[in-house]
């Protein structure tokens, strides 16, 4: 595994034309597992998702959510892959604030390279430290 030195940011209101890019260039696998068993419906459901996110940015989530974006650039600054995180109000339950990683995705020609790896534990890490308990 090549492991290149990678930058998490916060994704801009320009950033979510590349996520909706990414996020499709990556469909084929992601309808292959999604919990959707029409694949038509599951691609269909992506697709309005991802148009939706380029039109409102993350003012298509729900107000009682705090989403954000984070995109992970390679070494020249192209963006390599993206991570969507919400965050509610304490849980009932447990009284825990919750983090969800609502998607985390990788260009499929850098996969393997340990880019989603990384995002991955800096959002966790990141949101942990702020008292979040995390779900994915």
């Amino acid at each position: 595994m090549t492991q290149s030195k990678i930058t998490i940011r916060e994704a801009r209101k320009e950033d979510f034309a590349v996520i909706q890019e990414i996020a499709l260039d990556s469909m084929p696998h992601r309808v292959s597992v999604s919990p959707i068993r029409e694949e038509e419906k599951a691609e269909e459901n992506m697709r309005k998702f991802y148009a939706n996110l380029v039109s409102n940015g993350l003012a298509m989530f729900p107000p009682e959510f705090e989403a954000a974006a984070f995109v992970a650039l390679d070494r020249d600054e192209r963006p390599i892959g993206y991570v969507l995180v919400a965050t509610s109000a304490k849980d009932d339950l447990t009284g825990e604030r919750q983090a969800y990683i609502l998607d985390i995705v990788v260009r499929p020609d850098r996969r393997g390279q340990g880019s989603g790896r990384s995002s991955w534990r800096r959002r966790t890490s990141t949101h942990g430290k702020r008292g979040y308990a995390i779900s994915a």
